[in-house]
Protein backbone atom coordinates (compact mmCIF):
# COMPACT_ATOMS: atom_id res chain seq x y z
CA UNK A 1 0.00 0.00 0.00
CA UNK A 2 3.02 2.45 0.24
CA UNK A 3 4.50 3.56 -2.96
CA UNK A 4 7.11 4.47 -0.87
CA UNK A 5 9.46 4.64 1.80
CA UNK A 6 7.93 8.04 3.03
CA UNK A 7 4.27 7.61 2.08
CA UNK A 8 3.49 5.30 5.68
CA UNK A 9 5.40 7.95 8.14
CA UNK A 10 2.53 10.02 9.64
CA UNK A 11 3.21 13.88 9.33
CA UNK A 12 5.28 15.72 12.20
CA UNK A 13 3.11 17.61 14.88
CA UNK A 14 4.22 21.00 14.59
CA UNK A 15 7.03 21.36 17.60
CA UNK A 16 6.09 22.68 20.94
CA UNK A 17 9.81 23.13 21.99
CA UNK A 18 9.45 26.84 22.34
CA UNK A 19 6.88 26.93 25.10
CA UNK A 20 9.25 26.25 27.46
CA UNK A 21 11.02 29.50 27.10
CA UNK A 22 8.09 31.86 26.74
CA UNK A 23 7.28 29.93 30.19
CA UNK A 24 10.54 31.04 31.65
CA UNK A 25 11.04 34.35 30.42
CA UNK A 26 8.51 36.20 32.22
CA UNK A 27 9.52 34.06 35.55
CA UNK A 28 12.97 35.34 35.23
CA UNK A 29 11.53 38.59 34.38
CA UNK A 30 9.67 38.88 37.34
CA UNK A 31 12.22 37.28 39.58
CA UNK A 32 14.73 39.78 38.36
CA UNK A 33 12.58 42.42 39.62
CA UNK A 34 12.15 41.35 42.73
CA UNK A 35 15.93 40.76 43.22
CA UNK A 36 16.25 44.31 42.33
CA UNK A 37 13.51 45.04 44.48
CA UNK A 38 14.90 43.29 47.62
CA UNK A 39 18.34 44.86 46.78
CA UNK A 40 16.98 48.67 47.02
CA UNK A 41 15.66 47.57 50.23
CA UNK A 42 18.84 46.27 51.70
CA UNK A 43 20.61 49.72 50.22
CA UNK A 44 18.09 51.57 51.94
CA UNK A 45 18.22 49.76 54.82
CA UNK A 46 22.02 50.14 55.33
CA UNK A 47 22.13 53.77 54.25
CA UNK A 48 19.39 54.61 56.88
CA UNK A 49 21.46 52.24 59.61
CA UNK A 50 24.87 53.94 58.61
CA UNK A 51 23.75 57.65 58.98
CA UNK A 52 21.97 56.53 62.29
CA UNK A 53 25.52 55.62 63.62
CA UNK A 54 27.54 58.35 62.10
CA UNK A 55 27.44 61.73 63.81
CA UNK A 56 25.36 63.83 62.12
CA UNK A 57 25.63 66.87 60.14
CA UNK A 58 25.67 70.04 61.44
CA UNK A 59 22.72 71.38 59.41
CA UNK A 60 20.70 68.30 60.03
CA UNK A 61 20.87 67.92 64.14
CA UNK A 62 17.43 67.98 65.78
CA UNK A 63 16.86 69.34 69.32
CA UNK A 64 13.90 68.41 71.44
CA UNK A 65 12.55 71.58 73.62
CA UNK A 66 13.06 71.05 77.33
CA UNK A 67 9.47 71.22 77.93
CA UNK A 68 8.77 67.79 76.70
CA UNK A 69 11.38 65.82 78.97
CA UNK A 70 10.02 64.09 81.92
CA UNK A 71 11.92 62.06 84.24
CA UNK A 72 9.00 59.82 85.51
CA UNK A 73 9.35 58.39 81.79
CA UNK A 74 13.22 57.54 80.76
CA UNK A 75 11.44 56.60 77.48
CA UNK A 76 11.42 60.49 76.59
CA UNK A 77 14.26 61.07 77.09
CA UNK A 78 15.25 59.25 74.12
CA UNK A 79 18.77 58.38 74.22
CA UNK A 80 20.60 56.64 71.90
CA UNK A 81 23.63 55.79 74.29
CA UNK A 82 24.43 53.65 76.40
CA UNK A 83 22.09 53.20 79.99
CA UNK A 84 23.66 52.02 82.69
CA UNK A 85 22.58 50.38 86.35
CA UNK A 86 23.79 52.13 89.59
CA UNK A 87 25.07 48.87 90.44
CA UNK A 88 27.51 49.27 86.91
CA UNK A 89 28.44 52.64 87.58
CA UNK A 90 29.42 51.09 90.82
CA UNK A 91 31.56 48.95 89.69
CA UNK A 92 32.80 51.28 86.80
CA UNK A 93 34.15 54.05 88.94
CA UNK A 94 35.58 51.03 91.27
CA UNK A 95 32.62 52.27 94.00
CA UNK A 96 33.52 55.98 93.55
CA UNK A 97 37.11 55.31 94.57
CA UNK A 98 38.85 58.34 92.58
CA UNK A 99 37.30 61.82 92.71
CA UNK A 100 38.47 63.92 89.82
CA UNK A 101 36.25 66.70 89.74
CA UNK A 102 33.70 68.46 91.80
CA UNK A 103 30.82 70.79 91.37
CA UNK A 104 27.48 72.43 91.74
CA UNK A 105 25.98 68.94 90.62
CA UNK A 106 28.00 66.66 92.96
CA UNK A 107 30.94 64.80 92.23
CA UNK A 108 33.25 63.69 88.74
CA UNK A 109 34.91 59.98 89.21
CA UNK A 110 37.39 58.19 87.26
CA UNK A 111 36.38 54.70 85.87
CA UNK A 112 36.98 52.54 83.19
CA UNK A 113 34.62 50.15 80.65
CA UNK A 114 34.72 46.74 80.69
CA UNK A 115 36.61 47.06 77.42
CA UNK A 116 39.52 49.30 79.50
CA UNK A 117 38.18 52.43 78.05
CA UNK A 118 38.77 55.42 80.84
CA UNK A 119 35.97 57.37 81.36
CA UNK A 120 34.54 60.40 84.09
CA UNK A 121 31.58 59.95 85.65
CA UNK A 122 29.49 62.58 86.58
CA UNK A 123 27.12 61.79 89.85
CA UNK A 124 24.27 64.27 90.87
CA UNK A 125 24.22 64.41 94.59
CA UNK A 126 21.47 64.58 96.55
CA UNK A 127 22.32 67.72 98.29
CA UNK A 128 23.32 68.91 94.38
CA UNK A 129 22.49 72.69 93.35
CA UNK A 130 21.67 71.26 89.96
CA UNK A 131 17.62 70.30 89.23
CA UNK A 132 17.01 66.94 88.08
CA UNK A 133 15.48 68.94 85.16
CA UNK A 134 19.21 70.70 84.47
CA UNK A 135 20.39 67.48 85.05
CA UNK A 136 18.68 65.82 81.80
CA UNK A 137 18.77 68.95 80.17
CA UNK A 138 22.73 67.85 79.59
CA UNK A 139 21.61 64.09 78.89
CA UNK A 140 19.62 64.46 76.17
CA UNK A 141 22.03 67.43 75.20
CA UNK A 142 24.94 65.12 74.80
CA UNK A 143 22.86 62.68 73.12
CA UNK A 144 21.76 64.82 69.89
CA UNK A 145 24.53 66.67 69.35
CA UNK A 146 28.03 65.93 68.38
CA UNK A 147 31.11 68.10 67.56
CA UNK A 148 35.04 67.43 67.60
CA UNK A 149 34.70 70.22 69.99
CA UNK A 150 32.16 69.10 72.51
CA UNK A 151 32.25 66.74 74.96
CA UNK A 152 31.35 63.35 73.82
CA UNK A 153 28.94 61.57 76.36
CA UNK A 154 29.07 57.72 76.14
CA UNK A 155 26.10 56.47 78.01
CA UNK A 156 24.15 57.29 81.21
CA UNK A 157 22.17 56.33 84.33
CA UNK A 158 18.73 57.38 85.69
CA UNK A 159 18.13 54.63 87.92
CA UNK A 160 15.84 55.42 90.52
CA UNK A 161 16.97 58.29 92.62
CA UNK A 162 20.72 57.37 90.85
CA UNK A 163 21.83 60.02 87.74
CA UNK A 164 24.94 59.77 86.32
CA UNK A 165 26.84 61.01 82.50
CA UNK A 166 29.40 58.63 81.80
CA UNK A 167 31.62 60.97 79.38
CA UNK A 168 35.20 60.58 77.23
CA UNK A 169 38.04 61.07 79.78
CA UNK A 170 39.90 64.28 78.82
CA UNK A 171 43.38 63.79 81.12
CA UNK A 172 44.44 67.35 81.19
CA UNK A 173 41.38 68.23 83.17
CA UNK A 174 39.96 71.86 82.63
CA UNK A 175 41.55 75.07 81.02
CA UNK A 176 41.58 77.05 84.07
CA UNK A 177 44.05 74.13 85.36
CA UNK A 178 46.59 75.45 83.20
CA UNK A 179 46.36 79.38 83.80
CA UNK A 180 45.59 79.05 87.50
CA UNK A 181 45.58 75.90 89.16
CA UNK A 182 47.43 72.45 89.23
CA UNK A 183 49.19 72.54 85.80
CA UNK A 184 50.50 76.32 86.52
CA UNK A 185 53.85 74.98 86.17
CA UNK A 186 53.32 73.63 83.01
CA UNK A 187 53.12 76.87 80.60
CA UNK A 188 50.69 76.93 77.91
CA UNK A 189 52.68 78.24 75.03
CA UNK A 190 51.43 81.10 72.88
CA UNK A 191 50.45 78.75 69.95
CA UNK A 192 48.48 76.31 72.24
CA UNK A 193 46.73 79.06 74.21
CA UNK A 194 45.57 80.35 70.57
CA UNK A 195 44.83 76.85 69.51
CA UNK A 196 42.54 76.00 72.66
CA UNK A 197 40.72 79.26 71.69
CA UNK A 198 39.83 78.49 68.28
CA UNK A 199 39.15 74.83 69.32
CA UNK A 200 36.43 76.56 71.93
CA UNK A 201 34.85 79.06 69.62
CA UNK A 202 34.26 75.96 66.89
CA UNK A 203 32.37 74.15 69.49
CA UNK A 204 30.21 77.39 70.53
CA UNK A 205 29.60 78.20 67.12
CA UNK A 206 28.47 75.07 66.10
CA UNK A 207 26.13 75.23 68.92
CA UNK A 208 24.75 78.92 67.72
CA UNK A 209 24.90 77.76 64.05
CA UNK A 210 25.16 74.49 63.59
CA UNK A 211 21.67 73.25 65.62
CA UNK A 212 18.16 73.59 64.84
CA UNK A 213 17.28 75.04 66.37
CA UNK A 214 20.20 77.12 67.89
CA UNK A 215 21.15 76.47 71.81
CA UNK A 216 22.53 78.84 73.91
CA UNK A 217 25.27 77.19 76.51
CA UNK A 218 24.71 80.60 79.01
CA UNK A 219 28.19 79.30 81.22
CA UNK A 220 30.81 79.66 79.35
CA UNK A 221 33.97 80.00 81.19
CA UNK A 222 37.53 78.59 81.41
CA UNK A 223 36.31 75.47 84.12
CA UNK A 224 34.32 74.23 81.26
CA UNK A 225 36.55 73.93 78.68
CA UNK A 226 38.43 70.70 78.75
CA UNK A 227 41.50 69.47 77.66
CA UNK A 228 42.09 66.11 76.44
CA UNK A 229 45.78 63.94 75.79
CA UNK A 230 46.55 66.22 73.31
CA UNK A 231 45.76 69.63 74.36
CA UNK A 232 42.48 69.36 71.79
CA UNK A 233 39.62 71.75 73.80
CA UNK A 234 36.30 70.67 74.34
CA UNK A 235 33.38 72.49 75.34
CA UNK A 236 31.40 70.44 78.68
CA UNK A 237 28.76 71.02 81.39
CA UNK A 238 25.30 71.45 78.81
CA UNK A 239 23.30 71.82 82.08
CA UNK A 240 21.92 75.66 81.75
CA UNK A 241 21.53 74.94 77.87
CA UNK A 242 18.98 76.78 76.13
CA UNK A 243 17.33 76.45 73.12
CA UNK A 244 16.63 79.44 70.51
CA UNK A 245 14.53 79.71 67.67
CA UNK A 246 15.92 83.12 65.64
CA UNK A 247 13.17 82.45 62.84
CA UNK A 248 10.46 83.45 65.81
CA UNK A 249 12.16 85.23 68.82
CA UNK A 250 14.84 88.00 69.26
CA UNK A 251 15.60 86.71 72.78
CA UNK A 252 14.85 83.63 75.40
CA UNK A 253 13.56 85.03 78.48
CA UNK A 254 14.63 82.90 81.63
CA UNK A 255 12.81 83.15 85.08
CA UNK A 256 16.11 83.21 87.17
CA UNK A 257 19.24 84.48 86.52
CA UNK A 258 22.05 81.40 86.05
CA UNK A 259 26.20 81.50 85.01
CA UNK A 260 29.14 82.45 86.90
CA UNK A 261 30.10 85.75 88.02
CA UNK A 262 32.27 87.67 86.44
CA UNK A 263 31.07 85.97 83.05
CA UNK A 264 27.92 87.27 82.41
CA UNK A 265 27.02 89.72 79.68
CA UNK A 266 25.32 92.70 81.78
CA UNK A 267 22.58 92.60 79.43
CA UNK A 268 21.33 89.45 80.93
CA UNK A 269 22.03 90.73 84.34
CA UNK A 270 19.75 93.31 83.91
CA UNK A 271 16.82 92.05 81.45
CA UNK A 272 16.95 88.04 82.32
CA UNK A 273 17.05 87.90 78.18
CA UNK A 274 19.50 85.41 76.58
CA UNK A 275 20.79 85.31 73.12
CA UNK A 276 23.61 83.87 71.46
CA UNK A 277 25.44 87.40 72.34
CA UNK A 278 25.07 86.14 75.95
CA UNK A 279 28.04 83.37 75.11
CA UNK A 280 30.03 85.84 72.74
CA UNK A 281 30.24 88.00 76.18
CA UNK A 282 31.48 85.02 78.31
CA UNK A 283 33.61 83.80 75.65
CA UNK A 284 35.70 87.15 75.52
CA UNK A 285 36.10 87.34 79.30
CA UNK A 286 38.02 83.47 78.09
CA UNK A 287 39.78 84.52 76.06
CA UNK A 288 41.10 88.15 78.00
CA UNK A 289 42.05 84.95 80.72
CA UNK A 290 43.86 83.07 77.95
CA UNK A 291 46.12 85.87 77.01
CA UNK A 292 46.74 87.82 80.50
CA UNK A 293 46.62 84.03 82.60
CA UNK A 294 44.34 86.32 85.78
CA UNK A 295 41.18 85.02 86.69
CA UNK A 296 37.98 86.48 85.81
CA UNK A 297 37.85 88.70 88.87
CA UNK A 298 41.10 90.21 90.40
CA UNK A 299 41.33 91.85 93.75
CA UNK A 300 44.08 94.69 93.42
CA UNK A 301 43.17 95.48 96.06
CA UNK A 302 39.47 96.05 95.48
CA UNK A 303 38.08 93.58 93.22
CA UNK A 304 37.55 94.40 89.47
CA UNK A 305 36.93 92.46 86.50
CA UNK A 306 39.42 91.21 84.43
CA UNK A 307 38.26 93.61 81.54
CA UNK A 308 38.33 96.69 83.41
CA UNK A 309 41.87 95.44 84.18
CA UNK A 310 42.89 94.77 80.41
CA UNK A 311 41.19 98.02 79.84
CA UNK A 312 43.49 100.49 82.39
CA UNK A 313 46.86 98.58 81.04
CA UNK A 314 45.68 98.75 77.30
CA UNK A 315 45.16 102.51 77.38
CA UNK A 316 48.77 103.14 78.79
CA UNK A 317 50.37 100.96 75.77
CA UNK A 318 51.55 98.10 78.39
CA UNK A 319 51.11 95.20 76.52
CA UNK A 320 53.80 93.71 78.30
CA UNK A 321 51.85 94.02 81.37
CA UNK A 322 48.92 92.29 80.43
CA UNK A 323 50.10 89.24 78.63
CA UNK A 324 51.17 86.03 80.79
CA UNK A 325 54.27 86.67 81.75
CA UNK A 326 55.01 83.14 82.00
CA UNK A 327 55.08 82.96 77.72
CA UNK A 328 58.40 85.07 78.26
CA UNK A 329 60.53 84.71 75.27
CA UNK A 330 57.71 84.68 72.57
CA UNK A 331 56.89 88.21 72.41
CA UNK A 332 57.90 89.17 69.01
CA UNK A 333 56.33 92.22 67.01
CA UNK A 334 54.44 90.10 64.63
CA UNK A 335 52.99 88.55 68.31
CA UNK A 336 52.45 91.50 70.58
CA UNK A 337 50.58 92.74 67.41
CA UNK A 338 48.16 89.87 66.91
CA UNK A 339 47.89 89.86 71.04
CA UNK A 340 46.70 93.75 71.16
CA UNK A 341 44.17 93.21 68.29
CA UNK A 342 42.80 90.01 70.05
CA UNK A 343 42.31 92.12 73.22
CA UNK A 344 40.77 94.95 71.75
CA UNK A 345 38.17 93.16 69.42
CA UNK A 346 37.42 91.74 72.99
CA UNK A 347 37.04 94.79 74.62
CA UNK A 348 35.34 96.53 71.77
CA UNK A 349 32.25 93.81 72.15
CA UNK A 350 32.33 94.17 76.13
CA UNK A 351 32.56 97.90 75.42
CA UNK A 352 29.07 97.57 73.57
CA UNK A 353 27.65 95.92 76.20
CA UNK A 354 28.48 98.00 78.88
CA UNK A 355 30.48 97.70 81.88
CA UNK A 356 30.61 95.07 84.19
Amino acid sequence: LCSNGNSCVPPKKKSNSMVPVYVAIPIVVVLVILLLLVLLICMRRRRQGTASNSIKPQNETRFTPPHSWDRNRDSSLQLNNQRFTYEEIMVITNNFQRVIGQGGFGKVYDGFLENGTQVAVKLRSESSAQGVQEFLVEAQTLAKIHHKNLVTMIGYCNDREHLALVYEYMSEGALHEHLRGRHYDTTLTWAQRLRIAQESAQGLEYLHKGCNPPLIHRDVKTSNILLNANLEAKIADFGLLKAFNYDDDTHVSTARLVGTHGYIAPEYLTTLQVTNKTDVYSFGVVLLEIVTGQPRILNNPEPSSITKWVQERLSQGNIEGVVDARMHGEHDINTCGKQRALLSSVLSIHRRNGPQ
